[in-house]
């Protein structure tokens, strides 16, 4: 099986207790499967979205299984974590699992910030 991740994006926006994270993905599957996507330490998964429907995924040891039809698909995941106000803010680390192409991360800094 062939997995090639053609976008990714994480965004990151810190609060004061909590941070939230989503990272969008479109990936292609020469077969059907599943691809690993692991998640930072602590991590509550709030929503997972493929193709715009919402499917119910665990996580397992910070691991969330994507299944994969052959083809393209999108895929969404929306995370919120503990997260403490510091002088520098760290946007968590998210393992895709496999090499990827056109990706980018973005931090959503507060208004009451400065950067």
């Amino acid at each position: 099986m062939t997995i090639t991740i053609d976008k990714a994006r994480l965004d990151w926006t810190p609060g004061r207790r909590l941070g939230e994270g989503t990272l969008g993905l479109v990936i292609r599957s020469s077969q059907g499967g599943q691809q690993a996507i692991t998640l930072p330490d602590g991590a509550k998964l709030q929503q997972a979205r493929i193709n715009g429907k919402e499917r119910p995924l665990q996580v397992r040891d910070n691991q969330v299984w994507i299944p994969l039809q052959p083809g393209a698909q999108s895929v969404l995941l929306s995370w919120q974590q503990t997260h403490e106000p510091a002088l520098w803010n760290k946007v968590p680390a998210v393992d895709l699992g496999s090499p990827a192409v056109n990706v980018a991360v973005v931090l959503h800094a507060s208004y009451e910030r400065v950067i």
